[in-house]
């Protein structure tokens, strides 16, 4: 005959303190006289929740201001497009301008975004011939787009430039080898990585030009 099973009694769990809620512990100082009271925090990993941009902000006026600069910098975004592939063509591609330094590009690029907006700022560089003719045939070719206010978008329109160089940089480091290898391969060129890599090297910017 088989004795019944007792279970044995449950034990209570030490409570689990909040991980976020400072926890407080008493220790003595070096002479043991005054006791002191130490806090440790553990803090949670940083999250971050996506939600819409009228509950994430509470007045209604910066929500207008976020929406319409959003707005103003799509226009002048698609506009720098515009204006860096005409200006290629127009300049640099017929053998007017020389583009072959970073700052250049960089100079480029920024009155690319520049250009669509109601005001430029003029500097040496704008007051160079072929800028400024350049200016004026874009802005006549785009006659029927209204200019562009960039009133308080300085930061923004800089976090635009610095993103735009980094793409055309990174096409002219990758995306052209890989178009020019996947044209020699093509035209059954052998060793084309080993073509590709000493034509390019002549036309790439030095290493000193890129800082």
């Amino acid at each position: 005959m088989s004795l019944p099973r007792v279970r044995p009694a449950a034990q209570k769990r030490p409570a689990v303190e909040s991980e976020t809620d400072p926890v407080a512990k008493k220790t003595k100082s070096a002479d043991g006289a005054v006791s002191k009271v130490k806090y440790d925090q553990t803090y949670q990993r940083t999250s971050c929740v996506r939600i819409a941009i009228g509950r994430g902000v509470g007045s209604p006026a910066w929500v207008g201001l976020f929406r319409d600069m959003a707005k103003r910098m799509t226009t002048l975004t698609w506009l720098a497009s515009r204006a860096f592939n005409h200006f290629l063509l127009s300049a640099v591609i017929s053998g007017r301008f020389p583009m072959n330094d970073r700052n250049v590009l960089v100079q480029v690029i920024g009155l690319c975004f520049k250009v669509g907006s109601v005001r430029i700022s003029t500097t040496d560089f704008t007051k160079k011939p072929v800028v400024a003719a350049w200016i004026e045939d874009f802005r006549a070719l785009n006659a029927d787009f209204p200019l562009v206010s960039k009133r308080g978008m300085n930061n923004v329109i800089q976090a635009g430039i610095n993103q735009y160089v980094t793409a055309v940089e990174n096409y002219l480091t990758y995306g052209l080898r890989d178009l020019y290898v996947r044209a020699l391969k093509a035209l059954s060129v052998a060793d084309a990585e080993v073509v590709a890599l000493r034509v390019l090297s002549q036309v790439s910017w030095s290493h000193h030009s890129r800082q």
